[in-house]
């Protein structure tokens, strides 16, 4: 068996084995990919729900308090206690469109959830005197009238930010599944390669094998998958060799069934028992 043939069986064993391990570093990235994009879409929801979640709180605390103007029960600055609410929801607002985390039909939700409660605030700034000195009544159709819809609409176009959210954060979900999927399947694509290529490199090197013992009078055909000793001996005479010389009889019975002489370099080589046999 020659130096080429030898070079050429450990090419073939590298280049699988480069394979699965690139296969296997690929999975891992994607892996981790996956991992990173789901962590930042379920923070990504969370934060908008909690933002979302946040501002109809205060906007409940506004009802809450437009109510008690209606009913007589207000303290008497209440609408100082409104502006505060309404300038709690101006700071969650800034720091959620800072964030940079909304697809743009979530954005436009969010938006004409801002112009509404924009409206209802400006609104309230108009008929809030009139709400706490009018009769009940009165105050209480002013409500109905101008200021419940807009309270409305603002909390359902909160509603819709988070639904549209969740629907684009699903999706997102839905794609890395996809690549994690894809990914599983070129690493077991790559393993069967891999394997594949050993298979018929192991295969290659046994008929070299075969093909150089039938050189020197050895039918190894006769012997394939059966047992025998393996006797190995130091060459020390060999001449100009890199690493040790081995020379390795197979015996069966014994009778000498094969040899080989080879060097343990990784440049080395392997022939018969006598150069003659080398190619």
């Amino acid at each position: 068996m020659g130096n080429d043939h030898i070079r050429r069986i450990g090419r073939f064993y590298g280049i699988a084995g480069v394979a699965v391990i690139l296969f296997i570093a690929i999975n891992m990235i994607v892996e981790n990919f996956v991992y990173v994009g789901s962590r930042r879409i379920y923070d990504n929801n969370t934060a908008s729900v909690q933002t979302m979640t946040e501002i109809k709180d205060k906007l409940s605390d506004v009802n809450e308090r437009v109510m008690l103007m209606i009913a007589g029960l207000a303290d008497d600055d209440v609408l100082v206690q409104i502006n505060a609410d309404f300038g709690d929801i101006d700071v969650l607002k800034e720091e959620f469109i800072a964030s940079n985390t909304m697809s743009v039909p979530e954005e436009r939700r969010f938006r004409q959830a801002l112009l509404a409660i924009q409206t209802y605030r400006r609104k309230i700034d108009t008929v809030g005197e009139t709400l706490i000195t009018a009769n009940f009544d009165t105050a209480h159709s002013i409500y109905r009238q101008e200021l419940s819809p807009l309270s409305l609409a603002a909390s359902e176009m909160l509603d819709a930010t988070i639904e549209v959210g969740k629907l684009k954060n699903e999706s997102d979900v839905h794609k890395g599944t996809l690549i994690h999927g894809f990914a599983q399947m070129f690493l077991i694509l790559g393993t069967i390669a891999g394997v594949v290529i050993l298979y018929f490199a192991g295969k290659a090197q046994i008929a070299e094998a075969v093909k150089m013992q039938l050189k020197q009078g050895f039918d190894l055909n006769k012997h394939l998958g059966q047992s025998c000793r393996q006797y190995c001996y130091d060459i020390t005479n060999y001449g100009d060799a890199d690493g040790r010389v081995i020379a390795s009889l197979y015996i069966q019975d014994g009778i000498l069934i094969a040899g080989d002489i080879h060097s343990t370099a990784v440049n080395g080589f392997m022939h018969g028992l006598t150069r003659e046999t080398a190619e």
